[in-house]
């Protein structure tokens, strides 16, 4: 049996008949000291860390507005409702305090470089400008057909000049080889993009955020990484089936020609050596990969 009653007025006769007895005032003073310690501790769990790149989360809502505008009847906008869910679907850590904003409409005000929003019918409809439809980077070549860039682009995946592809593609894999332990998405993002070195191949010595984050979701659609659910956000870790280079490689060429494929665009082997590798070297390799491609997918034959 438990006790609470007050120093002044408690018979002691009737505190030692209980098992355990709490003077009100010793509970007060205990509580005063938790609340000080746990205030102490939230203070310092929920210090405010600096937001993330704004690039990567302007090029998420891009891929969402495209994808939504491409499956409305009239194909004129996204339904406002309907955008947010679109991104986090793309990826799963999206959240717009990570960004610094305290709501998603304080996000889309800040996109108006990017979007259109006016009233419609029932609900605000978002659409892309005119500009957003244009290369986002001098480093998107003119060797990457303009449709197939923006196919490409509208998976959320990524392709740029071959050489620098390579150059990206090389350097992520070391990342991730080095790293023995599981990294969050934007940890990749962020090393990748500090990396001297491989910023010395970029226009300006700059990487778009976009384009490195999109080769991230490249490889992770080609499932190359290992997800490991330690609590959100999801981290990851290379795949132990392509520790090497040419395996890791192969995935990477087969998610993008299959995602190609998928949406109608025919290019011989050659073709494709050259948009992916910059010379036709690779072309016996890839018309391997490419009926490999059309089998697992149902496609059939290529036509002719």
């Amino acid at each position: 049996m438990i006790g609470i009653g007050t120093q002044n007025s408690t018979n002691r006769y009737w505190t030692q008949s209980c098992t355990e007895f709490k003077f009100y005032e010793t509970i007060i003073m205990e509580a005063d000291a938790v609340t000080e310690t746990v205030a102490e501790a939230v203070i310092e769990t929920t210090a405010p860390t600096a937001p993330q790149d704004l690039s990567v989360a302007k090029d998420l809502l891009v891929r969402a507005v495209t994808r939504l505008t491409a499956r409305s009847a009239a194909g004129d906008g996204a339904l406002k409702a309907a955008v947010r869910p679109m991104m986090v679907r793309l990826d799963s850590e999206f959240d717009p305090a990570d960004y610094g904003f305290k709501t998603f409409n304080e996000f889309l005000a800040v996109c108006g470089d990017l979007i259109e929003i006016r009233r419609g019918e029932h609900d605000e409809v978002l659409s892309l400008r005119p500009a957003t439809a244009q290369e986002e980077s001098t480093n998107i070549a003119t060797t990457v057909p303009q449709d197939v860039y923006r196919i490409i682009k509208g998976g959320g995946m990524c392709l740029i000049e071959p050489g620098k592809q390579s150059v990206l593609l090389e350097r992520l894999h070391a990342l991730l080889v080095e790293n023995t332990t599981a990294l969050r998405r934007v940890e990749i993002v962020e090393n990748l993009n500090a990396d001297q070195d491989l910023r010395a191949q970029f226009t300006e010595n700059e990487i778009p955020r976009s384009i490195v984050s999109r080769l991230v979701q490249t490889v992770s659609n080609a499932r190359c990484f290992d997800i490991f659910e330690l609590g959100p956000p999801v981290r990851l870790h290379l795949n132990p089936n392509v520790r090497e280079f040419p395996d890791f490689r192969r995935r990477h060429d087969q998610v993008l020609i299959s995602y190609a494929l998928r949406n109608g665009v025919e290019f011989t082997p050659p073709e494709w050596s050259m948009l992916l590798y910059g010379q036709e070297d690779e072309s016996d390799a890839l018309e391997t990969l490419i009926a490999e491609v059309r089998l697992t997918s149902g496609l059939g034959p290529e036509a002719g």
